[in-house]
């Protein structure tokens, strides 16, 4: 899996001064995690299977060798009813979509960073991912964004 191979040898290039026998076959070092969504999917590559939360997908009879090795966040999701375009924040926030600004027009007004970026439902995101972070004790080498 190329996709987490190259922020992970960033992480180790930058933090921990590798030395050549950190090429060698079977050398191993701290055990990087990532960030990643609740809920994905990366496919039936081995490696790659630790990188998603626990789901059916990766259970004992699908993977036996599994181990999840991240942070994963709840994200909240996007659809459509009676022609307006929604978001719903999951119950991890700890709110109710009538507390927030959940309904638009149009879906380039739902993704313009200038106008969520303080408002209510991005506050409580970025509180959500900070509390999460904070009570995260690996280290945290790449970022994985794929549903």
């Amino acid at each position: 899996p190329t996709a987490p191979r190259a922020p992970f040898r960033k992480y180790i290039m930058e933090h921990e001064a590798p030395s050549a026998e950190d090429e060698d076959i079977g050398s191993s070092g701290p055990e990087l995690h990532v960030v990643g969504l609740t809920e994905s999917y990366h496919g039936d590559t081995l490696g790659c299977m630790d990188l998603s939360a626990p789901s059916p997908f990766n259970g004992r009879m699908q993977t036996p060798w599994y181990r999840p090795r991240g942070l994963f966040l709840y994200p909240a999701t996007v659809g459509m009813k009676d022609g307006l375009w929604n978001v719903s924040p999951p119950d991890a926030y700890g709110l109710s979509p009538d507390e927030l600004e959940t309904e638009f027009e149009q879906l380039s007004d739902l993704f313009c960073a200038e106008r969520r970026r303080d408002d209510r439902l991005a506050a409580e995101y970025r509180r959500y991912i900070a509390k999460a972070l904070d009570g995260h004790h690996k280290k945290l080498g790449a970022c994985v964004m794929e549903p």
